[in-house]
Order: structure tokens, then sequence, then C-alpha cells
């Protein structure tokens, strides 16, 4: 897999990480497939960067040296220049249609021989010959030995250290595609960018080309200077295609309905207004009217609504609802809960959105919007529910507790996880109070496993900032994944060794 494209899709664990309430990062979404080497290869025959043969694209089969020259002076941006002046290397084993891309290349320094008089045309080209070829169009300074040893813009260090094999035209292809998305010398603009100015191709053809392989991705996009003006950019891996009118305020994606039609948030002042996206002709139009409020909170599904909560300036949270078919907010029919947070009660409220409904976890004990869809119903009261998770067709909490010192209040975590029964009753399954390990957040729920992070009494450490994740599969409790200072530490040893006791205790 080209590195470029898996980055596309790569998970990072600060995501895992931050589960607060705080304003979201949204990213774009993309196809659930990667391309295949044939759509690729398509893509890039279209935009006049890559040619088949009487036998088609031949992606299993080798490249051949020429067959390289002739797809790297494309990506350079020289077949134009190449045809027109035709002007053959000192080699005497090319053939007529490559005299004209090995001439070029080899006047502009890019190119060598095999030898004096022979370019071994029809030799096969290894892999990493190839990426180092290409790899030029986007950084001349870097050699052949420090890609190879350090990998390039286009292939991985992993790649490239058994890159002595020889290339397929589809790994070919696959290269080459990742290799438009990345930035072209110290310019900002990517490859794609850098071939439509050379008129290689046009901004239609790569919207037509490359929308056959990859998504559009939506941008807000702020103007320059202090004018607070802002719009939402619809791209193709980096390429603007269109934009919409701007708006005083930086739109954040709600969620996206299908159809071509997303909600957005828009802060303003000390209020929260919704806008609809129409994404065929890239129109805002405000939805309802604005709501008092410094930040918009996801919330998820429910029939043909979306569900979100406004934080007031006052630190109150009030629920709304969005008819996804009419993309009109629903006001007066909505939820009309309100909940007092306060200072005190900071980050103590998570919304879930779960198999059986979307629930509420607060100082007030769990509630859940009602079948109806119009109010929030109390499932647990008389506690204050920290987090809400489910594995199958059970549902799960854990809890806390807030203790008055003389500096003011002070979170606690709760030292168990709950089962919710029929009728609102609930039953320990794990209790961690002995033991130091206080769960707070679930992560996931997987099979017969439940992953939770908690804070670790014994290990405290301000400096050091050690994350811990817990794995609770109904007997015992075993350490999945640590942290230090934001990376994953692979040892753990020193937790395996503590946790030995609460591995007996509970099989007993």
């Amino acid at each position: 897999m080209n590195k470029t494209l898996a980055q596309l899709a790569a998970f990072t664990l600060t995501a895992v990480l931050t589960l607060s309430l705080s304003p979201p990062v949204w990213a774009a979404e993309q196809k659930p497939l990667e391309p295949t080497q044939q759509q690729l290869a398509q893509m890039l025959y279209s935009l006049g960067l890559f040619q088949g043969t009487d036998q088609g694209f031949e992606l299993e089969r080798p490249m051949t040296r020429g067959e390289a020259a002739a797809m790297v002076t494309r990506f350079f941006g020289g077949e134009e220049e190449a045809l027109e002046q035709n002007q053959p290397a000192p080699f005497d084993d090319v053939p007529g249609w490559a005299v004209p891309y090995v001439g070029w290349l080899y006047r502009n320094g890019l190119t060598q021989g095999v030898s004096q008089t022979k370019y071994g045309s029809e030799q096969q080209i290894s892999f990493a010959q190839f990426a180092v070829m290409l790899n030029r169009r986007l950084d001349s300074g870097a050699s052949y030995e420090q890609c190879v040893e350090y990998g390039c813009r286009v292939a991985s260090q992993e790649q490239m250290a058994q890159g002595d094999r020889p290339i397929l035209r589809g790994e070919a292809a696959e290269l080459a595609a990742g290799s438009l998305c990345c930035t072209a010398g110290g310019d900002s603009q990517n490859l794609a960018m850098a071939l439509m100015e050379q008129g290689v191709f046009t901004l239609e053809t790569w919207e037509k080309a490359a929308a056959s392989v990859w998504e559009y991705a939506y941008v807000d996009r702020r103007a320059e200077g202090e004018t607070g003006a802002y719009w939402i950019e619809r791209q193709l891996q980096g390429v603007t295609i269109a934009q919409s009118q701007t708006l005083q305020g930086q739109p954040v994606l709600l969620c996206r309905l299908g159809g071509g039609k997303s909600l957005y948030t828009v802060r303003q002042g000390g209020q929260i207004s919704l806008y609809s996206l129409d994404e065929a002709v890239m129109e805002l139009n405000q939805v309802g009217q604005a709501m008092e409020g410094r930040y918009a909170w996801q919330w998820g599904w429910q029939g043909d609504f979306y569900y979100f909560a406004v934080e007031t300036q006052e630190g109150d949270l009030r629920f709304y609802r969005a008819d996804t078919q009419s993309c009109q907010l629903v006001q007066d029919k909505g939820l009309a809960s309100s909940f007092s947070k306060g200072e005190k009660y900071n980050g103590t409220y998570r919304l879930r959105s779960l198999r059986q409904g979307l629930f509420l976890c607060c100082l007030e004990g769990l509630c859940r919007v009602n079948q109806a869809g119009d109010g929030l119903e109390q499932l647990i009261g008389g506690g204050a529910v920290r987090d809400v998770a489910s594995q199958g067709d059970e549902i799960y909490y854990t809890t806390f507790v807030l203790q008055q010192t003389e500096y003011g209040w002070e979170q606690r975590d709760g030292a168990q996880i709950l089962r919710l029964e029929e009728g609102g009753r609930s039953s320990v399954v794990f209790d961690g109070q002995a033991w130091g390990l206080h769960p707070n957040r679930f992560s996931r729920a997987e099979g017969e496993k439940i992953y939770f992070f908690a804070d670790d009494q014994t290990r405290r450490s301000p400096k050091g900032e050690r994350y811990y994740e817990y794995c609770w599969d109904g007997r015992r409790v075993s350490v999945s994944r640590s942290w230090i200072n934001g990376r994953e530490s692979a040892d753990f040893a020193g937790e395996q060794l503590r946790l030995d006791g609460l591995y007996q205790e509970l099989e007993q």
C-alpha cells in the first residue's frame, strides 16, 4: 500500500484519548474501501499520465525502464516539450516511441543509462529506482541513497527496504496516484495543482477523474486578516473544486444527512446558528432561529431526527433536534430539557449514541431520549453517571462523586461498572475500589470484553502523564494498553505484575 494512501485512513491515538465533549474536529468522509490499482490506473489514464498497451494496462507485468521514462516525464509536465523537441539521448537501444521521453529526462539530468551507450529500455526497473525517479518531481534534493535508507514522499522506508525487486505496472500506478496528493518542492500546493498550472490537465478533468476513486472533502476556510469571514470548500485531495458563500463565524460540521445535504453549526457572538449545506450548489442556508450558546455538542440519530446539545454562556445544557428530511430545526416540539452545569460540574455531562437509543450521562443520573422523541426519561437517579456503553443487549454505566474540599469542589471518579437491569435496577459487575482502579470512560466493547479508561490511584504521576486502558472480560481485569506522554508504551510488565493479585482474586 502506498504510504500516502495509507495515511488517508490513519487512526491516531489522539482521537482515542480525546473523549471529552469539547468542540470536535470532524474528518472528511472517505470511501469505505481503498481504490483498486485498476481504478487508479484508469484515473491516471484520464489525466493523460499513464498509458496502456494493446493488451490493456497490464498491471501485473513488471514495468520496463522505457515505460518508466515515459510515465515520469508526464509527471514532470514535460511530455509536450519532449514530443515537440524529439531529441534523442546518446543511447542506441531506445525504441522510437520512447526516444522523446528518455531524451528529455537525460537532458534535464533526471536519468542515466546503464552504460555510456545503453539505456536498458527493455530491462525491468526496480521498485526503488522508479520510486526515486518519481520522487524527484516532489523533492529534487533527495538522493537515491537517502530515499532507500529513510524512505521518500512516495514510498515508505519499509517499502524502499525491499525495493530491489522489479516494480509491477499496477504498483507504479499506485505510487504515482499517491504522489498527486503530495506537495511539490517547497510549495504549499500539491502535485495535482502544479500539473494543472502547467496545463497538463484542467480542473474539470481532475474532478471527473479523481471523483471516481476518492470522496469529496468539505473544509472550512478563513479569510486573511481579522474579518471573521469563513466559507466551506469542496475539495478533492486538497484541490478546491467549489466553495460556498462567506459567513461571519466558523462553520463546524454537525452531521451529514446523505443525499448531498449537511448540517453545520456557526458560532456568531453569543449565539449558535444552524445552517444546511446543499453540496451540489455549495449553498449555505440558515435553519430555524439562532440559539443562545457558545458550543454545540454532537449527539446522534433517532428516526428522522438528529439530536444535539447547546451549552449556554452560563453553562446550561439545552437540547435540540433537527428534522433531517426537511432540514428544519425543531424547537417548539423538540427536547425541552435543560440542565444547569455550573463551574463545579464542568466536564460531567456526556452524550452517547448507542444501539438502544440516545443517552445522557449527567449529575442527575442516566437519561435517554423517550420513544416519542420529544423529551428525556430518567433511567437511573440518585447518583451521577460518568459514562455508558452497550454490549449486545446489555447496557453498562459507570458512576462518580463530587467531594467538597477547602479548595472547592473536586471530582472523584467512581469505582464501579454497573449493568442496567429492568425496572431501573442495577447490579455491580466490577468493583475496583480495593485495587485503586476507578473506571470512568468506556473506550469500546468487543465480543465478550469491555474496554475502559481508569484513574490508577497507585500510579498517578502528573509529570509522566500516564494513561491506561483496561479490559474487563467478566471475570478479571487486565491492562490492554498504556501511554506515557501521549505515546503508546509496549512495556506492560510492571502493570501486569501489579495486577496478578487481582486476577487471582476475581477468579476465586
